[in-house]
């Protein structure tokens, strides 16, 4: 053995020992990871490297860590970083480690839970850039005192990384003099440090651009013009999130067709932007050209994620199109505008909640109605009261700038294959997404945009791609295009795909005519009024067929019995197999077995037996196919009642693939336990500390159920859920559609997601109201687990359980936990170390040594 290796096994605790050896052991081949101690060349573990290199102990296993995670083995970066923070001597160690690998897996409540408790050298040492960003999203306060105290006695491990890694979510939370400050110390060690990275500097020479600049929404002078009108940048201070994708500057370009169009107006501004749209002017195909009155018009652009960073004349118009979720380091965006813009909506996108806030609400409310891209965001628009339709993509009309060319698409030629997964062996192919986008001008690259279209339709007969604004522009410049999405049900693209050459014609029509007649009102010099007034009056018609359309969605499922949800039911609940007599006063506790695990089964048992204060009535949903051993679970829980109920079976009726493993038993359970009333569910790898009563008294305030929150992520999109499963789908994305439709029908967007692993349900009323049915036929109808079908049914309506009453120790602190959840691997019964192995250890052992006093 050598003395490395003699070095760990002697100041690294046994069992992490052996966890390392596990996870090594899943894993043929190491990969280089960042920060300190990287796994070497040669495939040496990182923890021994780091000792041969003269580093210490502590950055070998850091390193190890990271290196796991970096493998996507997290299973052994937990059992290694539980380990160590079991462990008194290396607590502190342990604690950056579970830190590391909560963020990783974006626990971030859960990692600034476990990095706030280290002291200042460990975590700027070891997590500097996960304590920053976990600090500034759940402990701001007490994170930037910290990293002040740090910047007035800088330890000399601060290199220049850690300074920057630092400094972005500083500077995204707004804290902008630290920031400033934080910039300076970064300086100054890139002057004192040789061997600085490229990736450090590139960086620090971007965010330098921004420094400097607060988001006030500084004001510009007024213009000497008539009229102020933005174009669309897409600059942003974080350098990975700046747009490197042309599309996006493909959509510009349809924009601008829509200004220089208007062949009387007179252009002021930044000369290369002048410049540009002179030449786009140039482009007009003669039928679209329109002759008005005269006008000045001052063009500027403004960064789409930022443009409180710009300074902008008051009263300046522009287009707003796409979607605006690039976050400023974090979870702050920029939106809404500029106060001082005024924007036409129109190609517009979203689909999360962290944009849609009350602000961002009632600024759409104000300048709608709101044209969307897809039905989708018209769906959630409507939800939450902002007048909205379905405008299709901008970029249908980019052939305003694009004249008919002799010999477009030769039939000859090529086809392109533009980001396509797997294009025929030495087809030409194209990428949209490139790097050099976002060290270009926007005028640089709105000039690549163009001559990629020209390209296209001068050296290829047809287009192949994957990104939808190739498909939609070729199109509209006379190419043909076969759209190939990586998924066809992706959320973005409800009523753009599939569409005939009528559909396609009317979204540009619409478009075109819409935008034609509101600027001319704005080239006259038009009020703010004036134009918005237009601008609903024109977009009214549209509003009120997306809200009949609405209106129409079926909001309330079918509960008429279903048939082969009831016969499987029926299977089920007469096959119950029962042991030991009523009690009276019993609880109904329903657990789901979904594992051989019989030992498993009894610590869990055990528990909730010796806690409870009232009689429980045991109800085992056994979905194993194995017969369980009744009287071995009755010597854990003397004198209580226990029926199990298999429903391995359940689904096998219903049309389509099997269902047996996605847990139909909630969906079926009113109908499982017809003579029970209400109960609570809980999962069999968990162990109670507390009273079930006190969950099963919990108040569910007028609904059919109460549930926790997602655990580890509080406020959680319950929509999210509901829009994975229509991803899911898809070839079926009309599918797909109407279940987005139809959700969006019935609750406003947006709710908090839930777990369903914990829950106390009203059976009685859900048996009222038709539950198993509706629910049996969500399943059958669009493919649901269910989880998601549950999310459908109930959406906001549900009571919370306390978050004490379901811990999972890999996503959540569990210092109160009256259940303890083991949802994630590693597991306390397993062969590695797992977070709050010992809470499951020790009520093994308290069942053990009750069974051998009762022998």
């Amino acid at each position: 053995m050598s003395a490395t290796r003699r070095t760990v096994r002697r100041y690294v605790p046994e069992v992490a020992v052996r966890a390392l050896r596990a996870a090594r052991a899943r894993v043929s081949e190491p990969l280089a990871v960042s920060g300190p101690g990287a796994a070497s060349p040669r495939g040496r573990e990182p923890v021994v490297e780091a000792l041969r290199k003269g580093r210490s102990l502590s950055e070998g296993l850091v390193a190890e860590v990271r290196s796991l995670l970096k493998r996507d083995d997290v299973a052994g970066a937990t059992a290694v970083a539980a380990t160590l923070r079991d462990d008194p001597s290396t607590r502190e160690l342990g604690l950056v480690c579970s830190g590391l690998v909560a963020f990783h897996r974006d626990y971030t409540r859960l990692a600034w839970a476990e990095l706030s408790q280290t002291s200042p050298d460990t975590w700027s040492r070891y997590a500097a850039a996960e304590y920053a960003r976990a600090g500034v999203a759940h402990g701001l306060d007490e994170a930037l005192r910290a990293i002040e105290a740090l910047l007035q006695a800088p330890p000399a491990h601060m290199n220049a990384k850690r300074w920057m890694d630092v400094l972005e979510p500083v500077y995204g939370a707004g804290s902008l003099d630290l920031a400033g400050r934080l910039s300076d110390a970064l300086d100054a060690q890139l002057a004192d440090q040789d061997d600085v990275s490229e990736r450090v500097t590139l960086r620090r020479d971007w965010i330098r651009r921004w420094i400097d600049r607060a988001p006030t929404a500084p004001t510009a002078p007024a213009p000497d013009a008539d009229v102020s009108f933005a174009v669309m940048d897409y600059d942003h201070p974080g350098r990975s999130r700046a747009s490197a994708n042309i599309g996006d500057h493909v959509q510009t370009i349809a924009s601008l067709g829509h200004l220089v169009r208007h062949s009387d107006v007179t252009l002021h501004g930044p000369q290369e932007l002048v410049d540009l749209l002179t030449q786009l002017r140039a482009r007009v195909r003669p039928e679209m050209r329109r002759h008005g009155q005269p006008a000045t018009v001052q063009v500027l652009t403004v960064d789409r994620d930022a443009s409180a960073f710009n300074e902008i004349p008051e009263n300046t118009w522009t287009l707003a199109f796409g979607w605006y979720m690039h976050a400023l380091f974090g979870d702050r965006f920029g939106f809404p505008f500029h106060p001082h813009l005024q924007p036409l909506f129109v190609s517009f996108h979203c689909n999360k909640r962290g944009l849609l806030t009350p602000e961002a609400i009632a600024y759409l409310r104000e300048h709608g109605p709101i044209g969307c891209r897809d039905w989708t965001t018209v769906d959630i628009l409507l939800s939450v009261d902002v007048p909205a339709f379905f405008s299709g993509c901008l970029t249908t009309t980019i052939n305003t700038v694009f004249p008919d060319a002799p010999d477009s698409f030769p039939a000859q030629a090529p086809v392109a294959y533009v980001d396509v997964k797997e294009p025929p062996a030495g087809a030409p192919t194209y990428r949209h997404s490139d790097d050099a986008v976002r060290f270009r001008s926007f005028e640089g690259n709105v000039y690549e945009a163009i001559d990629l279209l020209e390209t296209y339709r001068r050296d290829h007969s047809a287009v192949v791609t994957s990104r939808l604004h190739c498909y939609l522009p070729v199109r509209s410049i006379g190419g043909q295009v076969d759209f190939q999405p990586h998924n066809r049900s992706d959320i973005r693209f409800a009523g753009l795909i599939d569409i005939d050459d009528d559909a396609f014609d009317a979204i540009q029509g619409g478009i075109n005519r819409r935008l034609e007649q509101v600027f001319e009102l704005i080239l006259a010099g038009a009020s703010r009024e004036e134009v918005y007034a237009r601008w609903r009056e024109l977009c009214a018609p549209d509003v009120r067929r997306a809200e009949q359309r609405r209106a129409e969605a079926q909001v309330v499922p079918d509960t008429s019995t279903h048939p082969g949800s009831q016969s499987a039911v029926e299977r089920a609940v007469a096959g119950t197999r029962s042991l030991g007599q009523p009690r009276d006063g019993a609880l109904d506790v329903v657990v789901r077995v979904d594992e051989r695990r019989p030992q498993v089964l009894n610590v869990l048992v055990d528990s909730l037996v010796t806690t409870a204060s009232r009689p429980l009535r045991l109800w085992l949903l056994n979905g194993s196919g194995e017969r369980l051993d009744l009287g071995e679970v009755a010597r854990r829980a003397p004198g209580t009642e226990l029926h199990e109920v298999a429903t391995h079976d359940l689904g096998s009726d219903l049309r389509g693939l099997a269902r047996r493993d996605r847990g139909l038993e909630l969906v079926m359970l009113p109908e499982l336990l017809p003579y029970v009333d209400r109960a609570v569910v809980l999962p069999m790898a968990a162990v109670v500390d507390a009273d079930v009563a006190e969950l099963a008294a919990t108040d569910l305030a007028g609904h059919a159920l109460a549930a926790p929150d997602v655990a580890g992520r509080p406020g959680a999109s319950g929509f999210g859920v509901i829009h994975l499963a229509g991803n899911r789908l898809g070839t079926r994305t009309a599918v797909a559609v109407e279940l987005r439709r139809r959700t969006h029908a019935m609750h406003t967007f947006d709710f908090s997601a839930f777990d369903t692993d914990v829950l106390v349900m009203d059976l009685e009323r859900l048996r009222r109201e038709g539950a198993v049915a509706a629910g049996a036929r969500l399943v059958e109808e669009f493919g649901l687990t269910a989880h998601e079908a549950l999310h459908v049914r109930t959406g906001p309506h549900r009571a919370v359980v306390p978050a004490r009453w379901h811990v999972v120790p890999t996503r959540d602190e569990d210092d109160d936990a009256a259940l303890v959840h083991w949802l994630d691997e590693p597991r306390p019964w397993g062969p590695e170390y797992a977070p709050a192995q010992q809470r499951w250890v020790l009520a093994r052992r308290a069942m053990r040594q009750r069974v051998a006093g009762q022998s």
